[in-house]
């Protein structure tokens, strides 16, 4: 699913609740919506929550209305350590190409903290 869609599914929900389009809400109506959000019996997922107010932070900067971006909740990244290998596992991963340019490779790419992203979330 793209951003957007997910965007424009959290926004489509919250117009549906209100019956009304979320550029029309006032500020308290927008902060009690996403307060019901997170106290719900089936507490939507953190990703649900957060394409909810992102979106609306979208929405009010394409119609202007910054000021209202303001008002909506910061939303905290879980702050945690990296994984590193170990110094066995770190020689053992250097080691195990056959070919000396590959290891040298992989030293190179170890030693500048260069890693591998997850493009398929």
């Amino acid at each position: 699913m793209s951003t957007t869609t997910n965007y424009g599914r959290c926004l489509a929900r919250m117009a549906l609740y209100f019956d009304c389009s979320p550029i029309e809400l006032e500020t308290d109506q927008v902060l009690d919506y996403l307060l019901w959000c997170k106290n719900q019996h089936q507490k939507p997922s953190e990703s649900f929550f957060k394409h909810t107010v992102y979106g609306l932070r979208l929405v009010y900067r394409l119609n202007d209305m910054d000021e209202r971006r303001i008002s909506l909740p910061c939303i905290e990244r879980p702050k945690k350590l990296p994984v590193i290998l170990s110094s066995s596992e770190r020689k053992l991963f250097i080691k195990t190409p056959k070919l000396l340019k590959h290891r040298v490779l992989l030293a190179m790419l170890y030693g500048c903290g260069l890693r591998c992203v997850n493009m398929l979330h």
